[in-house]
């Protein structure tokens, strides 16, 4: 099985990246690619918890069955 290493950090002004250490594949070959990450996907963290701040308590004392049962009904 392969072994797959996902690592996110950010290249500094001397433009040199430090992996931590990787002892499990000491003497091994391995292949190193490099991909910018598009900046959604640095602040999705920071939207997933606006979203919830935002909408948190909206359903507060609700039973989720009931209002599916109640979606249903309404459908059918």
């Amino acid at each position: 099985m392969e072994t797959i290493l996902k690592y996110q950090t950010t290249v500094p002004k001397n433009g040199i990246i430090e992996i931590p250490k990787l002892t499990a594949l000491a003497r091994q070959r391995v292949e190193v690619i490099i991909r910018p990450l598009h900046p959604e996907a640095e602040s999705s963290a920071e939207t997933a918890k606006a979203f919830i701040e935002k909408w948190r308590g909206l359903l507060k004392n609700t039973d989720p069955d009931a209002l599916k049962a109640q979606y249903m009904q309404e459908k059918y």
